[in-house]
């Protein structure tokens, strides 16, 4: 799917709605209404949050699959990692429900 879930940033992150961002030609972005309040999200703004998912995605790629890739066991498997990737999906603002899709 080309749409990605953040939570919506209207009223200063204090919206409790999901707003779906889709990238597009040029570094623009286009997005859903807010699910709860109904606002639209700049496209300005709707670029910054798809760019701030991107440099996620590449520095989990090159920070984090390596050492998932090389763990073992569970006591290998990098768990402060994963969770301070967590941490930070949810201070860029991505919905509970996005999925971060990194290869493997």
């Amino acid at each position: 799917d080309a749409s990605h879930a953040f939570r919506c940033p209207a009223r200063g992150g204090a919206c409790t709605g999901h707003v779906l961002l889709r990238a597009a030609e040029q570094g623009n972005a286009s997005s859903s209404t807010c699910s709860s309040c109904g606002s639209s999200v700049a496209s300005d703004v709707a670029a910054n949050l798809l760019a701030s998912e991107d440099k996620l995605v590449a520095e989990a790629e090159e920070q984090l699959v390596p050492l998932l890739k090389s763990a073992a066991s569970t006591e290998d498997f990098p768990l402060s990692k994963v969770l301070d990737l967590l941490s930070r999906c949810f201070k860029v603002g991505l919905a509970a429900e996005s999925w971060l899709v990194i290869g493997l």
